[in-house]
Order: structure tokens, then C-alpha cells, then sequence
């Protein structure tokens, strides 16, 4: 694998957790 496979990966990993996890923090709140 490429590295920059490796990182997009990475990198797509941790946004989907911050979105997530934002998500369910904040639900009743504006969504962004």
C-alpha cells in the first residue's frame, strides 16, 4: 500500500469519529 493510501485512510478514520462523535454529543444543537 501506498503511504498516501495509509493516510487517507488515517485521515478518514478520525473524521468520521469526530463526526460521529459530535453527532451524538450534539444532537438537539445545530447541526455543523
Amino acid at each position: 500500500m501506498d503511504i498516501g493510501v495509509i493516510l487517507f485512510l488515517l485521515v478518514l478514520a478520525i473524521w468520521v469519529f469526530a463526526i460521529w462523535r459530535d453527532y451524538g454529543a450534539r444532537r438537539t444543537h445545530r447541526k455543523g
